[in-house]
């Protein structure tokens, strides 16, 4: 039998819970990439994206004049799942809607990975703060 998905995502969604999928939609590679949620509101989700490419990150950051501790350092654990040292770059993020991790889930593309831990979550959004693009409401990324 078969889980239903939206079962296996409300039964997984929280905020600092890390998914790993493959959204050539989002971000134009094939390559699964790690999304750690942020932010819930209602049925939408916010979520950062992880990255192992600190050098293209920081040429970015820095071509636009924003700070290089908008890049928020996120170490590899047990407790994360990650399996590189990360980088999220708190400048944007993604919007994540239920039926949008569903139709992964049904696609079987989403991996469900950890959770970040309290003391990385306030680095991000310590991050987050720092960044003069990032449009979501600090209020609203707790965990």
């Amino acid at each position: 039998m078969e889980i239903p998905a939206s079962y296996v995502i409300n039964s997984t969604l929280e905020v600092g819970r890390i998914y790993k999928f493959s959204a050539p939609e989002l971000i134009e590679i094939e390559e699964p990439h790690f999304y750690i949620v942020i932010a819930i509101v209602g049925d939408n989700n916010y979520a950062l994206i992880s990255t192992t490419q600190l050098n293209k990150r920081i040429q970015y950051v820095e071509s636009r004049g924003i700070s290089k501790e908008t890049i928020c350092y996120i170490e590899p654990n047990d407790g994360n799942e990650l399996t590189k040292d990360s980088y999220l770059d708190c400048n944007s993020y993604f919007e994540l809607p239920n039926y949008y991790l569903e139709s992964k889930v049904k696609e079987g593309v989403l991996e469900i990975k950890g959770i970040i831990s309290d003391d990385d979550f306030e680095k991000i959004k310590y991050s987050i703060s720092r960044s003069p693009l990032f449009d979501l409401p600090l209020d609203l990324v707790k965990k």
